[in-house]
């Protein structure tokens, strides 16, 4: 398994082909992605593009630092908050927290409720979603 995740942080992730923020979350948080590079580094493996592991690392030790964002349980909302706002619970719901963890992790400042709330209501009333 160890070996199967490492070939993961090789190959999936190299040159950061993967955005590390989903191969963090893929490893299951920033301990867990740290702890795969050191197993690469310790292999002497490298990125694509000759980084080395330590590069990986501290990218990661980056992201942890700053508290971002690496699951949608992570957002200032969740569910509940949609509904309570209206949107009527069902599949939309995931479908719309998944829109917001999109736009969290490319822009992790925008991690506020009110923002969110206010995204979510623009996600709602513009992308043709239906109760079911």
């Amino acid at each position: 398994n160890c070996v199967v995740k490492s070939y993961i942080v090789t190959n999936a992730a190299e040159s950061l082909g993967m955005p590390i923020k989903e191969f963090i979350s893929d490893c299951g948080g920033c301990a867990e992605a740290t702890n795969l590079c050191l197993v690469a580094l310790a292999r002497n493996e490298t990125l694509s593009d000759g980084r080395s592991m330590n590069d990986l690392i501290e990218i990661i030790k980056e992201i942890e630092k700053n508290g971002d964002p690496l699951s949608p349980g992570d957002l200032a909302v969740n569910g509940r908050d949609l509904i309570s706002e209206g949107i009527p619970a069902g599949r939309d719901i995931g479908r719309i927290m998944d829109l917001l963890f999109t736009e969290v992790l490319e822009d992790p400042s925008l991690n506020k409720r009110e923002i969110l709330l206010q995204k979510a209501m623009y996600f709602y009333n513009n992308n043709n979603f239906t109760a079911e």
